[in-house]
């Protein structure tokens, strides 16, 4: 499929190698299965879209109760290439964009199961994004699908299982505008415009209206992005950027209230690529399982269970306001600041095993963690727990070279910057960063000396400018976080055997 030409439009365009558009009537169902495509896919646009571009190697756009099943793209590519963007773009290597519901449709006889499952998929084509300019516009773009979407109107169930891509993805862009607001209760939401995973590019679950008995469920299992260790690659890649979240998994998962955000026994083994010689943005989150988790109420719980990043992490040659760089996690925040005392990180048997380099160039804040890269105790007065971790460990090497943050800088073996008691973590491997920069084996928040550690190990060495200290039982408590000071409240910190 090729179209090319003046794309001026205001309304729908969906380009599918099966399907364009398919939205269920009242309570019927949508199944796909068995699908094939082998074909290309590719969209050139001269003039300014107006309306909502879906791409999808099987389908383009797919609303209702959806089940995608024993789906595949082997096609070379899908491709999009355009002028001008005003609004949003979805392309995935299978479908472009999936909801529960179509926007509008209340009826509650219409929507009174929503589930969106997609299970035994594989994509094996090329996913390439390149654009101009961008006015208003998101893209989301992912190795399965771009976009997934749950109403707050009723209960929503979204699954994937058992789904691989082997395909790479690029992004490109020349000129995209500073942050916009796209929604504001109890204090304004920003959002990345450049959402990338591997598996999916981002999930939204729309239940904003406080105080709705509506409940939603997101569970990807099962799921591997490369089949190889530093096979294959996410790269994002231009003149000028705007906000990114990229993941091995998902790039941006956000809901505004829901029970279980859930990833179960996945695994990336990509690599992922922010560089080149010119790019500025506003704000970058990196993970090698998830780019971005944003919680916007509360009795929020996200969990990432048996599942491993092999993708080696490259961040350079940037200007930045933020950047975040996590081996599992790159960011993860609430935005309700008078809600936030239910928001669960649950992190088991979870592990980085690749190595993460970030280098030459310029920003305001900057975390980097062989875990995640940044996260806070939910408020103040919070007496609930932001993080649960058992059996969590980094195993790749941790460097960030030739940068000159303004702000806020910590790199950690495990966390960037955090401001709770941790446990169950392991760290062993080298932490290497220029003169000057809050480093630490475990974490690089210098606060941290107020908070304890329990089962915690660490190994391996910490490098700060010509300074490099080996890990033994005379130094490693001293190498726990920037400021090195053993006290008896790191205890529960030992070395790796």
């Amino acid at each position: 499929l090729k179209l090319t030409g003046d794309t001026n439009n205001t309304g729908y365009s969906c380009i599918g190698g099966c399907f364009g558009f398919w939205q269920h009537i009242h309570q019927a169902n949508i199944t796909v299965t068995n699908c094939d495509n082998s074909g290309d896919i590719s969209v050139t646009s001269e003039g300014t879209i107006k309306g909502q571009y879906h791409l999808g190697g099987v389908a383009a756009c797919l609303y209702g109760r959806v089940t995608v099943e024993n789906c595949e793209n082997t096609g070379e590519s899908v491709k999009f290439v355009g002028n001008t963007v005003n609004h949003i773009t979805c392309v995935g290597g299978l479908v472009g964009r999936g909801a529960v519901r179509a926007a509008g449709q209340a009826d509650e006889a219409y929507v009174a199961t929503n589930v969106f499952t997609m299970k035994n998929c594989r994509n094996e084509a090329e996913i390439f994004f390149d654009i101009n300019t961008k006015n208003n516009c998101m893209a989301h773009i992912g190795g399965a699908i771009g976009l997934t979407y749950g109403y707050s109107i009723t209960d929503s169930t979204l699954t994937f299982d058992n789904i691989v891509n082997t395909g790479n993805i690029t992004v490109e862009s020349e000129d995209w505008p500073l942050d916009k607001t796209i929604h504001s209760d109890n204090g304004a939401i920003y959002i990345e415009a450049t959402l990338v995973g591997g598996i999916i590019g981002s999930n939204w679950i729309d239940n904003s209206s406080p105080g709705d008995p509506y409940t939603s469920y997101f569970k990807v299992t099962n799921c591997k992005n490369g089949e190889k260790k530093d096979e294959g690659l996410i790269q994002i890649t231009g003149t000028k950027s705007y906000s990114s979240a990229v993941g091995g998994i998902i790039g941006l998962n956000t809901y505004c209230k829901t029970d279980n955000f859930a990833i179960d026994k996945c695994t990336n083994n990509m690599q992922l690529k922010h560089d080149s010689a010119t790019i500025s943005a506003n704000k970058i989150s990196f993970g090698g399982i998830c780019g971005r988790i944003s919680h916007q109420d509360d009795s929020q719980a996200t969990t990432i269970s048996n599942s491993v990043n092999n993708g080696a992490i490259t961040v350079g040659a940037v200007s930045a306001n933020e950047v975040r760089v996590g081996g599992i996690i790159g960011s993860q925040k609430s935005h309700r600041t008078n809600q936030q005392k239910k928001m669960m990180v649950i992190l088991t048997s979870v592990t980085n095993n690749a190595p993460i380099n970030v280098s030459n160039f310029s920003c305001g804040k900057l975390w980097v963690g062989g875990v995640i890269a940044n996260g806070q105790r939910l408020s103040a007065t919070s007496t609930d727990e932001a993080y649960t971790f058992t059996d969590v460990a980094n195993k790749g090497n941790v460097s960030v070279l030739n940068v000159t943050p303004t702000a806020d800088c910590c790199i950690g073996g495990a966390i960037g910057n955090v401001n709770r008691d941790l446990a169950n973590i392991t760290v062993d491997c080298t932490v290497t960063v220029s003169e000057g920069l809050n480093a630490g084996m475990l974490v690089g928040d210098p606060s941290t000396t107020t908070y304890k550690f329990t089962d915690c190990k660490i190994g391996g060495t910490l490098v700060k400018g010509t300074t490099s200290t080996e890990l033994d039982a005379t130094n490693y408590l001293r190498c726990i976080f920037n400021d090195g000071i053993a006290l008896s409240e790191y205890a529960g910190v030992t070395l790796v055997e």
